[in-house]
């Protein structure tokens, strides 16, 4: 890695696929197989998959089609704020 204070000299363009994962893609495709994610899609929406495997599923595509939550958000999240009422038992909930 360079000196953060220099101009980027080398490397790939931004958002150039690396040679392993571009010639990986292109063997799919020629295959004529479904790509990974596929096969996870096509799986997930089958009638027939038993829902933990359909649950295994959309938890592997989920990284690719949500954004990460903030740390700090998700900390945040769980240990959210709660009131608790106390109530007599003549009291309606």
């Amino acid at each position: 890695m360079g000196a953060k204070d220099k101009p980027k000299t080398g490397g790939r363009k931004a958002g150039t696929q690396n040679k392993v994962n571009k010639t990986l893609l292109d063997m799919i495709e020629a295959s004529g197989l479904d790509s990974p994610s596929q096969v996870l899609f096509n799986t997930m929406h089958n009638k027939e998959t038993e829902p933990a495997v359909v649950l295994d599923c959309a938890k592997a595509l989920l990284q690719y089609t949500e954004k990460k939550m903030p740390i700090s958000q998700e900390i945040s999240a769980t240990i959210a704020p709660f009131a608790v009422k106390i109530t007599s038992e003549d009291e309606k909930i």
